[in-house]
């Protein structure tokens, strides 16, 4: 599972992520540690030099499950997933968010086209899946039906809570 590495924020992109890799480590999955980073800039040797650094005990026949956006930009997704598929693995996306429904007037990266590179793509509900099937998703789907989040905190019986 990759894990995606990124300084604390407040909002859902660090704590879904970070979930999803304490959920699968918990399973007995390994992280493959993906640091976020701007790679625009990045010369395309050094970047497989770091995607074989990060996929070094992947062999041919491994499932990866690849935590999608990683926001690192479009070319190390796409080149990320040429890596895999030349090692012969199994890829499922775990997608978290579809930047070209958030933003539909500034997304260049056609990730339909993309996304049907993997295996299977793990989603959060039917409507998302319905939606990226209408978008033309030709792989394999998986929806979750609901998102689950690890909290630190005693969740109330709800016998005992009352609306007000």
């Amino acid at each position: 599972m990759t894990d995606i590495i990124q300084a604390t924020d407040s909002g859902a992109t660090f704590k879904a992520r970070n979930d999803i890799s304490k959920f699968s480590e918990q399973l007995g999955l390994r992280r493959l540690p993906i640091f976020r980073y701007d790679a625009t800039l990045e010369r395309l040797d050094s970047l497989h030099a770091r995607i074989d650094g990060i996929t070094a005990g992947v062999k041919a026949g491994d499932t990866v499950y690849y935590q999608f956006p990683t926001y690192n930009g479009v070319q190390f997704e796409k080149t990320f997933v040429q890596h895999m598929h030349i090692r012969q693995v199994n890829l499922v996306a775990v997608l978290h968010d579809v930047e070209f429904l958030r933003f539909p007037s500034t997304t260049y990266f056609d990730e339909i086209t993309y996304l049907n590179n993997f295996d299977v793509v793990i989603v959060h509900n039917y409507r998302m899946e319905t939606v990226l099937k209408e978008y033309g998703l030709k792989s394999n789907a998986v929806n979750l039906n609901i998102f689950d989040y690890s909290v630190n905190v005693q969740i109330p019986d709800r016998k005992k809570l009352r609306k007000k």
